[in-house]
C-alpha cells in the first residue's frame, strides 16, 4: 500500500509541476506582449497589436 501511495504522490507532483510551467510560460508570453505595446486576447491566447523587434 505504501508502494502504491508513494507512487500516486509522485504522479500528482509531476502533473502539479507540468500544469505549473505551463502557466509560468503563459505568464511570460503575456509580459512580452505587454511590454511590446501589444494587447493579450485570453480568447485567442494570442497577441496582438505588438511592434516586432527589429
Amino acid at each position: 500500500m505504501k508502494r502504491a501511495l508513494r507512487w500516486l504522490a509522485i504522479l500528482v507532483a509531476i502533473g502539479v509541476a507540468f500544469a505549473g510551467g505551463m502557466w509560468f510560460y503563459k505568464q511570460v508570453q503575456i509580459d512580452k506582449c505587454l511590454d511590446r505595446g501589444g494587447a493579450w486576447q485570453d480568447e485567442l491566447s494570442a497577441c496582438q497589436g505588438a511592434k516586432l523587434d527589429q
